[in-house]
C-alpha cells in the first residue's frame, strides 16, 4: 500500500515526520495523537518499508523524526534503518523504533545501525499521549 498521507511541504520550516507501520490500529493511534499534540505537523505515513523506500527520491525535504515499527513484514524496522540510514538526506534524522514488545537485543542493534531510540507501543490513549509528550520534548518537535 502506497502513503496514507501524502505531504506537500509549502514551508520548509514546516515541522514533519515520517511513521512507518503495518498495524493499521497503532498508524492511526499514533498519528492522531501526534496531530493533536502538534497540530501544525506534517505527518507522512507507510504501511511498510517498501512502499517508504520507493518514495526516498521524491523527499525533498528530511523529516524532524522518522518513527518505525520494528516487527513488520518484509522489511523489518532494523532492516529498513539500515536502508533509510544509506540515503543522504536521512543521515542525521533522528529515527526510532516501535515495538509491542521490549527487546534489549533489538535495541543495541538499533543503536549499532544509528537509530536514536526504542520504545515500546503503548497500550492506552494516555500512554499514547505521553509517549508523544516524551518525544515532542526529546527531538524538540515544537
Amino acid at each position: 500500500m502506497a502513503a496514507l498521507n501524502s505531504v506537500n511541504m509549502a514551508n520548509p520550516y514546516d515541522l514533519y515526520i515520517i511513521v512507518v507501520d503495518d498495524d493499521e490500529d497503532d498508524l492511526n493511534m499514533l498519528t492522531n495523537v501526534l496531530s493533536s499534540t502538534i497540530p501544525d505537523c506534517h505527518l507522512q505515513t507507510f504501511t511498510n518499508g517498501a512502499s517508504l523506500l520507493a518514495s526516498v527520491g521524491s523527499i525533498s525535504q528530511p523529516p524532524q523524526l522518522m518513527i518505525l515499527d520494528w516487527q513488520m513484514p518484509g522489511l523489518d524496522g532494523i532492516e529498513l534503518l539500515i536502508e533509510i540510514r544509506r540515503a543522504v538526506q536521512f543521515i542525521n534524522v533522528p529515527i526510532i523504533l516501535l515495538s509491542t514488545i521490549s527487546e534489549p537485543d533489538i535495541q543495541l542493534k538499533m543503536a549499532q545501525y544509528g537509530g536514536n531510540g526504542y520504545f515500546v507501543k503503548p497500550a492506552t490513549l494516555s500512554d499514547w499521549r505521553s509517549l508523544v509528550d516524551q518525544l515532542t520534548i526529546q527531538y524538540e518537535l515544537h
